[in-house]
């Protein structure tokens, strides 16, 4: 079984397969073990692989599908496919590498929707159909462009022509994408016909790879020890990810020197190249590397080989004479792969002399499709209209070096100084294009402190190597740099008014946070931010009460979590109790309006047992746009085990609010799995029974539950999976005090990694946000998909505007309209309440 999370972005899925075919349980059901797990430092199950980043970012409002595949004892033994539906204009939604990252409003990418899912491509080999139709990207009119992604930098398995971006794939992966999205139909000003989708092809080995610093750095006592997951990353870009091992075993070639020379030259990775063929659906793909820069349109090297009955790729080649495949045309098709993997099992091969006496020598890709064009002249088209009008390509040019490499040399031609200045100046275009029109946080490098050859590097380099990436912020919170600001003076308006519903009401508050004038630090963007609140106190004291008895040990439904807390067990309901937790320190990090001077955090943790742990700012003190990593870390720290204490968790409760800062709403978070099934010791528990369900001597927590209410605790009982129990007068119920007269909640039970987080981010505010929009200028800019949900309220953070006029004494104008509707009913009016709030932004320029 294959499980695909629906809505939202897919993450990493894990695959059962047969232990043994003819091994069976009691009820004739072959034994399973896992084909692939998450994981940190494991590498039990898949050979090579890498582990996985630290802070997983996890998404709200998940549905499950599952798909099953036919004939699951037929599957290949090492290969693995795992298919991944993007929602490329995530909105509120943030990945990180480790824990970072901005948000990209990508182009457009075919998503399909309802129970339709992407499909199971098929194999040169084996074949697997889904239990319903599903609909997949492709047609005429649609462009497939694929990046392979064969191994990571670190891995010595993959050796000289291979030039993978390492620390800078966030940057690599997204330029490429920023310059096919220019050029083609989804920049309208492109004039291009076709559309694209994205494919990233990535090999088991290649999906986490080592971070920046790689893994020995150690700095203030912070773990560098991490590496960060290719995947992720991926999908946050708006990239169809499919996972495949290399297209053919090394023990199926026949030649003994092609095994050697593959693997000293170039890697038998080096042939997931090949896979474009497979991708059916589409007329036309095209292969591309990182070093691809697409200038203009290619509508007319597609509309060529299109036109071509017979030819199935067109290609430019290299300077040594081989394919270029950093940018070839290929028409699909399964035949044809299957026609030049054949060549390449089967074929003699020389080092001298090449492919069967050729003097073709390249023995990867490039010189088996050389080798294969030259036999089949009738299928392979050698286009000289594809030149770097069209189409700039490193390969071409090795003496430029890499993009991110800021590589310039004295000692160039002007010739060569052209070329170069030419490839840096496209490439770092596309990287101002990409910060500048994609992100919707602050930039984070200030390209007029830089002045290494700016004619070049337009200020993204310092130094020869000394590339600014836009993934910087992948270090550690305390390390990171703090986006440097936009705004040195801000100021916040805003408006209240009442919903009425059902006899009651709620005021509820709206808040927008603009600078106060622009251009006076010489950038013409702006900082936007805001809240919607129900009204009421203006800081909180929040405790997250988690259940670390054995039973949290066991798996959990919904979105994929990982070994969150390095326990060696994936996808745990302890897992997903931390990563709700850290969701929620997300939600501040991602606000404005709350940070380390009105919300405070405590922790109690209990099993057999419960342990006060103490409080904690939510933030990092040095740079508040992230999580606390003191408080993150020692929630992945978190172990389950133990029987389950109501009782004495609540006796713990009491001693944070007891020294929480006064003068606060408090609000608790009691989060379980389980039924109380250890004796409490306050109330004069009568007939103690040791480690019994629900007994009564585990359920009287009157005096507790009196003191928890002398603080005014807002009490939330969340039951996580099937075990947990939220029925009237058992002991989740019990300590919930709601629900709440006004939003109706009451405890709750999930089922589900994403329903556990939507109940921990649920927020206060009544009704249901049916209308929101920002207005710039008088222009729509922003709708719903900007706000993120909270415990506190909902939040729009930090929107970066450019293009505001910096004129001095300009009037620049934002305006906030939402509507909350209680029963979302559009022909009631009297349960609806609109808010509309402006601000205007002073331009300061010379």
């Amino acid at each position: 079984t294959i499980i695909f999370h629906k809505k939202r972005t897919i993450r990493i899925l894990t695959m059962y397969l047969p232990r043994n075919n003819n091994k069976t349980d009691q009820m004739g059901r072959a034994t399973l073990m896992p084909y692939y797990h998450e994981t940190k430092r494991e590498k039990e199950h898949l050979p090579n692989r890498r582990t996985l980043s630290r802070g997983l970012r996890i998404v709200t409002g998940i549905a499950a599908a599952v798909v099953m595949v036919t004939s699951a004892a037929t599957i290949f033994e090492d290969n693995l496919i795992i298919h991944h539906r993007v929602l490329c204009s995530s909105g509120a939604l943030t990945r990180r590498m480790g824990e970072f990252g901005h948000r990209l409003l990508s182009c457009d990418i075919h998503m399909p929707e309802g129970d339709e899912i992407f499909p199971l491509i098929h194999l040169p080999q084996y074949r697997y159909e889904a239990d319903w139709e599903t609909e997949k990207p492709g047609g005429p009119d649609n462009v497939g462009f694929v990046l392979p992604i064969p191994a990571c930098t670190e891995d010595g398995s993959h050796p000289t022509t291979f030039s993978d971006p390492g620390a800078n794939f966030y940057d690599a992966a997204g330029i490429l994408k920023a310059s096919v999205c220019n050029c083609t139909a989804d920049n309208t000003e492109s004039d291009s016909q076709f559309n694209n989708t994205m494919y990233a092809i990535i090999h088991p080995d290649a999906i986490n790879c080592d971070g920046p610093h790689g893994l020995d750095a150690m700095y203030e006592g912070y773990d560098m020890n991490y590496t960060y997951n290719r995947v992720k990353i991926l999908e946050e870009l708006g990239y169809w990810v499919i996972i495949w091992k290399e297209p053919i075993d090394i023990d199926d070639v026949s030649d003994p020197n092609l095994k050697d020379q593959i693997q000293t030259e170039s890697g038998i990775k080096d042939l997931m190249k090949l896979y474009a063929y497979n991708l059916t659906t589409h007329d036309i793909v095209v292969t591309i590397d990182y070093d691809t820069i697409f200038q203009k349109p290619i509508d007319p090297l597609i509309q060529k080989l299109a036109a071509d009955d017979t030819k199935t790729a067109l290609y430019t080649t290299k300077p040594d004479g081989t394919v270029n495949t950093g940018m070839m045309v290929i028409k699909p098709s399964e035949e044809e792969m299957l026609a030049i993997q054949d060549v390449f099992k089967t074929s003699s091969y020389d080092t001298t002399t090449g492919w069967e006496g050729s003097g073709i020598v390249a023995p990867g890709t490039d010189g088996l499709l050389t080798y294969y064009f030259e036999q089949n002249p009738e299928k392979g088209l050698l286009d000289p209209d594809i030149n770097d009008e069209l189409v700039l390509s490193i390969v071409e040019h090795p003496e430029c070096g890499l993009p991110w490499e800021c590589h310039f040399d004295d000692a160039w031609t002007a010739a060569e100084v052209a070329t170069c200045q030419e490839y840096a100046n496209s490439w770092y275009s596309y990287r101002e294009l990409f910060e500048s029109k994609w992100y919707t946080d602050k930039p984070l490098v200030n390209t007029s402190l830089n002045d290494y050859h700016n004619e070049f590097f337009h200020g993204y380099c310092t130094s020869e190597d000394g590339y600014a990436r836009a993934s910087d912020n992948a270090l550690p919170p305390s390390l990171a740099p703090t986006p440097f600001p936009c705004d040195p003076v801000k100021k916040t308006e805003e408006v209240e008014s009442t919903l009425f519903f059902e006899g009651m009401n709620q005021t509820q508050r709206l808040r927008l946070t603009t600078p106060e004038t622009i251009g006076s630090n010489g950038f013409d963007y702006g900082c936007i931010s805001g809240t919607l609140e129900a009204d009421g106190p203006e800081a909180y004291n929040i405790l997250f009460v988690i259940d670390v008895s054995g039973s949290t040990r066991g798996g959990f439904g919904g979105e994929r979590t990982g070994d969150v807390n390095g326990d060696k067990l994936w996808n745990t309901i302890l897992d997903a109790e931390i990563a709700s937790c850290i969701e929620v320190l997300w939600f501040l990090a991602h606000s404005d309006r709350w940070n380390n001077d009105n919300v405070n955090v405590g922790i109690v943790t209990f099993s057999t047992f419960a342990h006060y742990h103490g409080m904690f700012q939510p933030l990092e003190p040095t740079n508040p746009y992230y999580p606390n990593h003191s408080l993150v870390g020692f929630l992945e720290s978190l172990v389950g085990g133990g029987w389950t204490h109501f009782d004495d968790a609540l006796d713990k409760s009491i001693l944070y609010f007891e020294e929480a800062p006064t003068g606060r709403k408090n609000i608790m978070y009691f989060i379980s799995d389980g039924i109380p099934n250890v004796s409490g010791d306050d109330d004069g528990e009568i007939g103690t029974v040791e480690h019994t369900n629900n007994h009564i001597s585990a359920l009287q927590y009157d005096s507790e539950l009196a003191i928890l209410d002398s603080y005014f605790v807002e009490r939330h009982s969340i039951g996580v999976g099937i075990g947990a129990d939220v029925e009237p007068g058992m002991g989740l119920d019990m300590i919930d005090n709601t629900p709440d007269p006004k939003t109706g909640l009451g405890p709750v039970q999930v089922f589900n990694t994403g329903a556990l987080i939507n109940a921990m981010k649920l927020p206060p505010v009544v009704g249901t946000v049916v209308y929101f929009t920002i207005w710039i200028n008088g222009v729509k800019k922003y709708g719903k998909e900007i706000l993120e949900m909270g415990p506190l309220g909902y939040a729009f953070d930090s929107i970066t505007e450019y293009g505001l006029d910096t004129t001095n004494g300009a009037v620049n104008t934002v305006k906030v309209d939402v509507r909350t509707d209680y029963d979302k009913n559009g022909t009631t009016l009297s349960d609806r309440n609109t808010m509309v709030i402006e601000s205007t932004i002073i331009g300061a320029g010379a």
